[in-house]
């Protein structure tokens, strides 16, 4: 019998009618070539199997296409030289409004016509350093209870995302186990029927 890789690809794919079966094994048991081939068959479909199903895209955009250009401020945002030049122009904008509109009206005690004699501190030096104390106090009470949500809503997020990855690799394992059970039970059949 003379090598035939369509009786090769058949007898490996189970398609080879049973009459042609034994010449076909005969053939294989003296044949260098076929076997390597048949092989070579077995290894593809190992590896084929071993590869995770994907979704094909659902739509492939060139990068000529008008969804991968960026809009105009984000062009002005990733420029280093144009964002300077721009919040240069913006801060002298700002000083020339400011320096032009807006009229100091003097010095408001004098306005309200109060005198030296009202000015007089009406607490103790001891009575300030308690207040200021206490509102110092106050403030960084405030600031840690603020930091702390801060912290706990942060470590929330984090345990969440954690919690995330976590399931979606869990649903990734019971993919592959279901795969190779499907695999295992493909073998078994064949070793079942040959």
């Amino acid at each position: 019998m003379s090598c035939s890789p369509e009786q090769l690809k058949d007898y490996f794919l189970g398609e080879l009618s049973p009459a042609e079966r034994p010449t076909l094994e005969s053939h294989l048991a003296l044949c260098v070539a076929c076997r390597d081939e048949l092989a070579s068959l077995g290894n593809t479909r190992t590896v084929l199997l071993s590869l995770p199903d994907e979704e094909p895209p659902r739509r492939i955009a060139f990068v000529s296409d008008k969804v991968f250009e960026p809009r105009w401020w984000q062009r002005i945002w990733r420029s280093g030289p144009q964002l300077g030049f721009l919040s240069a122009a913006m801060l002298a904008t700002a000083i020339l409004i400011h320096a032009f509109v807006v009229r100091p009206e003097g010095p408001s005690i004098a306005r309200a016509g109060i005198t030296g004699a009202h000015l007089q501190p009406t607490a103790s030096p001891a009575d300030l350093d308690n207040r200021v104390r206490a509102e110092v106090a106050r403030a960084m009470t405030e600031n840690e209870t603020k930091q702390m949500s801060r912290v706990l809503e942060l470590v929330d997020t984090k345990l969440r995302q954690s919690d995330d990855r976590n399931g979606q690799t869990l649903v990734l394992i019971r993919e592959y186990l279901e795969r190779i059970d499907k695999r295992n039970a493909v073998v078994a059949k064949r070793v079942l029927y040959e």
